[in-house]
């Protein structure tokens, strides 16, 4: 098992700080680096850095090799964090 498939063990147990240890601890793929920073900025998110998350997952959205699921996944963690800083029309944008 890998990083990777680690870390989101440890997310879906609620684990937010470990599975970002996790995701610091080790190398991450090329090909899974997207995957592994949506995670990263989904777990910042969790974990009340907000502005860390935001910083992580907008060069994502702006990506043109990213897939619908992955745009969803970033929205979502964008429109979380909106709605955590109190804007919630900026949540509009950001469906979830």
């Amino acid at each position: 098992m890998d990083i990777l498939e680690r870390a989101k063990l440890l997310a879906g147990g609620g684990l937010f700080s470990d599975a970002l240890a996790m995701l610091a601890s080790g190398y991450t793929p090329r090909e899974r680096r997207i995957e592994a920073d949506m995670l990263r900025a989904e777990m910042l998110e969790r974990s009340g850095r907000y502005e860390e998350a935001t910083n992580l997952v907008e060069p994502i959205v702006r990506r043109s090799d990213v897939t619908a699921s992955e745009q969803g996944r970033c929205h979502l963690t964008l429109g979380r964090v909106a709605a955590a800083n109190g804007a919630f029309d900026e949540t509009i944008g950001h469906p979830h």
